[in-house]
């Protein structure tokens, strides 16, 4: 893993890849800024490709109003823009199982339509959103058009 420190000012966000995982609230958001606050860096690395921020958009945004807070990033070699999606998806299952709430469940069902409208090799998407439809108790309908 060759971890480095790359400008804050060099990388930028994708706001396709930012919607992949549901926003934190206002809670949530206050709760992270105050963990790495208390730190005083960044537990775990941006993720980048080609400059852009595959994950860690809320941590991004707390070093912009901190950048006194140590932070490093991690280079991803994806071969495009659909492999960057998939593995946001493959490794967010725990957010979006966690956003699997009621008042989520719409905005589920129609990142699950998108992420099933990738190719298919994409798996780990598919995979992620089916488990959190299953937690969600989302229709049945739409269990069965992802099957």
């Amino acid at each position: 893993m060759d971890l480095k420190h790359m400008d804050l000012e060099d990388l930028k966000i994708d706001p396709e890849f930012e919607a992949e995982i549901p926003p934190l609230t206002e809670d949530e958001f206050d709760l992270l800024k105050q963990n790495i606050l208390s730190e005083g860096r960044l537990l775990s690395p941006l993720i980048i490709w080609n400059g852009t921020i595959v994950d860690g958009h809320n941590r991004y945004r707390i070093l912009l109003e901190h950048p006194e807070i140590d932070y490093e990033t991690l280079d991803k070699d994806f071969p495009d823009r659909f492999a960057a999606s998939a593995w946001i998806c493959k490794n967010q299952p725990l957010k979006l199982l966690m956003n699997a709430l009621p008042t989520s469940r719409s905005q589920l069902s129609r990142r699950s339509l998108l992420c099933v409208q990738r190719p298919a090799h994409h798996i780990g998407c598919i995979y992620t959103t089916l488990i959190a439809l299953i937690f969600a108790e989302i229709d049945y309908a739409i269990l069965r058009f992802l099957l």
